[in-house]
């Protein structure tokens, strides 16, 4: 059996082993929910547990009914004295999720149910409000670059696992230690920035085995969740239309202009956009505003959750400074990091003045405090506060603001914040 290495999100999902309620772990294909899975079997040693893949005709015809189900479990040593914990791995396969867990979650409380799903819509479709008030949904992302450096079994992992940029500013021994880091680092980001985190192409050494392999993600996507779940009746216009998302990634979306592109009327349009968000390609970024109306309404840009899988769609994995794009692939990959930050923010915008300021990033933390951040992906930057960051902080004063960059390690204060100066690789 290959190596399983562990995954942050397992922090996050221990607690809730001991609890009722079904844990629902939702992600894209091929980011590692089948290892968490094993992961978290061989952390169950002690207790009873049981696995299906319900990708599987035959473990999924087991899984059927509530009482088949039971069935096969008493057959294999169900002891009903004992807290069993039962793996569903893919449950959007069931043809009625909702009410099988439902049955085995309140006539069965022995039972400990930990499921997995890859695409939100389909399980959004057949999850009823019969699990109101009885699940707690995770979501697995591809490789943080923490993550990423483990896997490698890098020697620098856990260095870089100890370093939280949020607190750096406040930390004059973690500016010291990332310093030193950042000439060795460097090398292994930007082939991070270029291939990605999906764990199967980690670990690949050979870049042309990585690049057949994410090739070979992308055509399973469509063949299954596009074709099977989303049935989408033409896939070779889907994926010109993913071609095209991955050209204009980062820039302002405009529906209109981009289904006459792909030629498509705005409905379907529309419908393969949420599609795509639902099976965890992209994400919508919207623009921030003090109106939720207007922040809904304003045009939003759009952002692939994997630089290799962008890649991949316009055949580019050149070096960065070959590229045109890098702003946009650190960018990207600075989305990527925040939204895999274990809930530290509530909401991510980016923020676009009328007089075309513009910022890259919004974060928000409870209580609406918000954070700003601009990308500067160059090396040696000079630590000179952006003056769009400088304009916002005048209108909305901030406790803490970024700017991260490829290599400079700098902080100042402005009106009162702390703007740190960080290389994105700590992120």
């Amino acid at each position: 059996m290959a190596k399983l290495f562990k995954r942050h999100l397992l922090e996050q999902i221990r607690p809730w082993l001991q609890t009722h309620e079904v844990i629902v772990i939702l992600g894209a294909r091929q980011v590692g929910k089948t290892s968490l899975l094993r992961l978290l079997q061989q952390e169950l040693k002690d207790d009873p547990t049981f696995y299906f893949d319900l990708e599987d005709t035959f473990t999924l015809s087991r899984c059927q009914d509530v009482n088949r189900f039971l069935d096969y479990l008493k057959l294999n040593g169900l002891d009903e004295s004992r807290k069993t914990f039962c793996f569903l791995d893919e449950i959007q396969y069931h043809p009625d999720p909702s009410k099988f867990l439902k049955l085995l979650h309140d006539h069965h409380p022995y039972l400990k149910l930990i499921v997995t799903g890859s695409s939100s819509f389909e399980i959004r479709r057949k999850f009823r409000d019969s699990l109101a008030g009885r699940r707690i949904t995770f979501q697995l992302h591809t490789l943080s670059f923490a993550e990423y450096l483990e896997f490698l079994e890098s020697e620098y992992a856990a260095l870089r696992a100890g370093l939280d940029w949020l607190q750096a500013s406040h930390q004059p021994e973690d500016f010291k230690r990332a310093h030193i880091l950042t000439p060795t680092l460097l090398p292994l980001f930007e082939r991070f920035l270029i291939y990605g985190g999906y764990p199967g192409i980690v670990t690949h050494p050979d870049r042309t085995l990585q690049q057949d392999r994410l090739r070979e993600i992308y055509n399973t996507y469509v063949q299954r969740d596009i074709k099977d779940l989303g049935r989408i009746r033409d896939p070779l216009r889907f994926s010109k239309l993913v071609t095209f998302l991955a050209v204009q990634a980062g820039n302002l979306f405009k529906l209109d202009e981009t289904a006459r592109e792909v030629g498509l009327d705005q409905r379907t349009l529309s419908n393969h956009l949420f599609l795509l968000e639902h099976t965890f390609i992209i994400t919508q970024l919207r623009p921030f505003a003090t109106n939720l109306q207007k922040e809904i309404t304003r045009m939003p840009k759009i952002f692939f959750l994997d630089n290799g899988l962008r890649n991949t769609m316009i055949a580019d994995f050149r070096p960065l400074d070959l590229r045109l794009d890098t702003g946009l692939l650190a960018e990207s990959a600075a989305l990527g990091a925040f939204l895999k930050s274990n809930g530290r923010f509530v909401k991510f915008n980016y923020w676009r003045s009328t007089q075309a300021k513009e910022l890259d990033f919004i974060l928000t933390r409870e209580g609406r405090r918000t954070i700003p951040v601009e990308v500067k992906y160059r090396v040696n930057l000079k630590p000179e506060i952006p003056p769009a960051l400088r304009y916002f902080l005048k209108k909305w004063p901030a406790e803490q603001a970024f700017v991260f960059t490829k290599d400079t390690l700098h902080w100042a204060d402005f009106q009162g914040t702390r703007v740190t100066f960080l290389p994105l690789w700590m992120v």
